[in-house]
């Protein structure tokens, strides 16, 4: 029988090589913010250091004026979203997930540089990031990866013994066979970032 989907283990163990180009590439990203920190200058850290924090701040704050299971939807909404874009627009030569695993690891690695800078333990990173942030980074990097396939074999170099629409067609199975795992992992992420971790800092900060 012709399945619309594949198992999802299989799937997974198929694309570990992807996998671990997204991780890399988000790596990559997280210690750009090194690199960049000499030719921008003090001055120019220092206003890129505020204005990503004001933007989250205001974030941070928007969230939770709502009630706090309305702002567990918001954030799943926004990650399955962010998450959705780097599959689907991944076929455009998977530019979606590069540039968005290249942004998110910038952006940790600028709120490690601004938590680190200004004295604070790196348990608040650690207790502020860890327990929703390993099912959302699963979630992300799974996207990610299947994202730049997606877009690697439908426009640069089909699957061995495929035509680009073939390639499209199978890697578009293991896209669905991932997508109701994405969705837990995000939503469980989501109700973690606004229900366990914010009594964590709570309690420890």
């Amino acid at each position: 029988m012709n399945l619309a989907f594949f198992p999802f283990l299989p799937v997974i163990y198929r694309n570990r090589r992807w996998l671990l180009i997204s991780i890399l590439i988000f790596i990559l990203g997280f210690f750009s913010l090194y690199f960049l920190q000499e030719p921008l200058g003090e001055e120019q850290m220092m206003g890129l250091d505020e204005e990503a924090m004001g933007f989250f701040e205001e974030i941070a704050e928007f969230i939770t004026q709502t009630h706090p299971t309305v702002g567990a939807l918001l954030i799943f909404i926004n990650n399955l979203i962010s998450s959705l874009q780097m599959l689907f627009l991944g076929v455009i030569l998977g530019l979606s997930p590069l540039f968005t695993l290249l942004l998110n690891g910038g952006i940790l690695g600028l709120l490690s540089t601004q938590v680190i800078d200004q004295g604070m333990s790196v348990w608040f990173l650690v207790v502020g990031i860890l327990p929703h942030g390993i099912p959302e980074l699963a979630a992300f990097f799974l996207c990610a990866a299947m994202g730049l396939k997606l877009g690697f074999h439908t426009v640069v170099s089909p699957l061995p013994g495929k035509t680009r629409k073939e390639s499209f067609k199978y890697i578009w199975k293991e896209i669905i066979s991932i997508l109701p795992v994405v969705i837990v992992l995000l939503f469980v992420a989501a109700f973690i970032e606004i229900f366990l971790t914010q009594y964590l800092m709570h309690i420890f900060f």
